[in-house]
């Protein structure tokens, strides 16, 4: 429920900071698409950082839970393929250093 009432209090308390600009807020023909674009960018700043760590946390939290994150410890590396692509980088270079 609080949830619910931090974007609204967060428009009423600039309303309240900035009082003496009210009769032209209320005045102006687009009021509704002015309160209604200040509404969503104000919950926007608060909820994508929000739901962006929810959505990391519950991801690496179901990998911790299962034990998941040993089967990295299994992976299989690609040494040799590294290897091979050094001596092919070295042989470029030899090639290029000859000519």
């Amino acid at each position: 429920m609080v949830g619910g009432l931090f974007t609204p209090g967060i428009v009423i308390a600039a309303r309240l900071v900035r009082h003496d600009r009210l009769q032209e807020i209320y005045a102006a023909a687009n009021f509704w698409n002015s309160l209604w674009k200040s509404s969503w960018e104000s919950m926007a700043i608060f909820f994508l950082p929000m739901g962006a760590i929810l959505a990391t946390s519950l991801m690496t939290q179901s990998e911790f839970k299962n034990n998941a994150w040993k089967q990295v410890h299994a992976l299989p590396l690609m040494v040799k393929r590294h290897e091979e692509d050094e001596a092919e980088a070295r042989k470029a270079v030899e090639k290029e250093e000859k000519e």
